[in-house]
């Protein structure tokens, strides 16, 4: 259970938090992204008995496309 449930609730979340915030934004303000993800991810989990301890943001991706715009 907890390796799909876990999963599905990241990629909601992370969804979520990173529509809210331009490329640049998530750049520049990864800090407050990542409080964002914890906060809303530790919300959402506990409603299942998971504690989120920490998160990070190790590694942003872009689509091709917006690389080679700017």
């Amino acid at each position: 259970l907890l390796e799909k449930l876990l999963p599905s609730i990241c990629n909601e979340i992370l969804r979520t938090v990173v529509a809210q915030f331009s490329a640049n934004q998530l750049l520049a303000q990864r800090d407050q992204v990542s409080e964002r993800i914890r906060t809303l991810l530790s919300e959402r989990s506990a409603h299942f008995n998971i504690i989120i301890d920490n998160l990070a943001i190790t590694e942003l991706t872009f689509m091709k496309e917006y690389l080679e715009a700017i």
